[in-house]
């Protein structure tokens, strides 16, 4: 039987350019576990430039009793990695202790602060081992300093997607400040924005929704849209009127204003109403896809052939029909058996 050599493999003794071609093929599971053998390997691992192949989903929460952060970090390519794991960081209100749990460990987080500022210091780390490609935060039931001090932090500056639960209007602003055509912002059922409330950029994310959306009440607010992928809107104070203006914009507009809008209407939905200034502009409205159900309007914007002839078969049985009930209104007896 052949002798099996068990002495461990001198890893940290290898060329920088072997180290690194070995640990860019390790599974983050392998990696993870190289990291916390020894403080000499950390840094050699921190010093690789490895690909940003991986999400993070970065939560922050205050409850009455605890303040804690947990950092979610797997492989986009699950079928290649499925290894999912979590960094957490948890500070008690009553005993004002730090906790950290399964993987993460004080050298991490190796500063004096509050929570906010632990996580920075591993995140530091993590994005360094782990970097991603996706990084998405939420923010629940956060105070507006706590919202501002994360979004300001340079740990955190490279964020794709920000969710938002139970936090006051003012840090909605602070985030919409942030907007960009690259990032996605996703407004929970728990905020209720006033109706007086408005920013320039509220719409300037690559994706906006907003369960609650009553302070949309002007088509203005939607007409400045430019190039985005999508418009999620709840409960408007739109009108179907609006809604027809917003239409035409698009129809007419050299640019593409959104890929997909969705909205709920108030007052429920009136077609006619909707397409009284949009039947002239049915030739050239072949991109353009409208679906609605009672109170909810949904307008897609496609390049397919197929989503063409579709929309175009849509908009102009829309503008048929208008057509003929505007002519039945004053239409004689006989004359209304012929259009019908």
């Amino acid at each position: 039987m052949p002798c099996v050599n068990s002495k461990p493999f001198p890893i940290q003794k290898l060329p920088d350019l072997a180290f690194e071609a070995v640990v860019r093929q390790m599974i983050n599971r392998e990696r993870l576990g190289l990291a916390l053998t020894s403080k000499k390997s950390m840094n050699m691992l921190l010093a690789v430039k490895f690909p940003k192949d991986q999400v993070h989903l970065i939560r922050f929460e205050e409850t009455s009793e605890e303040c804690y952060a947990t950092v979610d970090v797997k492989n986009h390519e699950e079928q290649v990695d499925p290894f999912t794991f979590r960094f957490i960081c948890h500070v008690s209100k009553k005993k004002s202790e730090k906790v950290f749990t399964k993987y993460a460990v004080d050298q991490w987080c190796d500063v004096v602060g509050s929570y906010i500022e632990k996580t920075q210091s591993a995140y530091r780390k993590i994005a360094k081992l782990f970097p991603a490609h996706d990084v998405a935060i939420r923010f629940i039931n956060l105070k507006t300093e706590d919202v501002r001090q994360i979004l300001y932090a340079p740990e955190f500056e490279t964020w794709n997607e920000v969710g938002a639960f139970h936090v006051k209007p003012p840090a909605i602003k602070l985030i919409m400040d942030k907007a960009s055509s690259q990032r996605r912002f996703r407004c929970d059922s728990t905020i209720k924005l006033p109706p007086s409330f408005h920013h320039p950029k509220a719409f300037d994310f690559k994706v906006s929704q907003y369960t609650h959306a009553n302070w949309v009440s002007s088509t203005k607010q939607l007409l400045s849209i430019r190039d985005v992928k999508l418009i999620d809107l709840g409960q408007t104070s739109l009108r179907s009127r609006d809604v027809g203006i917003v239409l035409k914009k698009m129809l007419e507009t050299e640019h593409q204003m959104c890929g997909r809008l969705e909205l709920l209407v108030a007052g429920g939905f009136d077609e006619a109403e909707m397409m009284s200034d949009t039947v002239r502009l049915k030739i050239t409205c072949g991109d353009i896809g409208i679906f609605y159900n009672r109170n909810s309007i949904n307008i897609t914007v496609s390049s397919n052939e197929d989503d063409d002839k579709l929309a175009r078969r849509v908009l102009t049985k829309m503008s048929i029909r208008h057509r003929i009930d505007n002519q039945l209104e004053g239409a004689e007896p006989g004359e209304k058996r012929r259009l019908l």
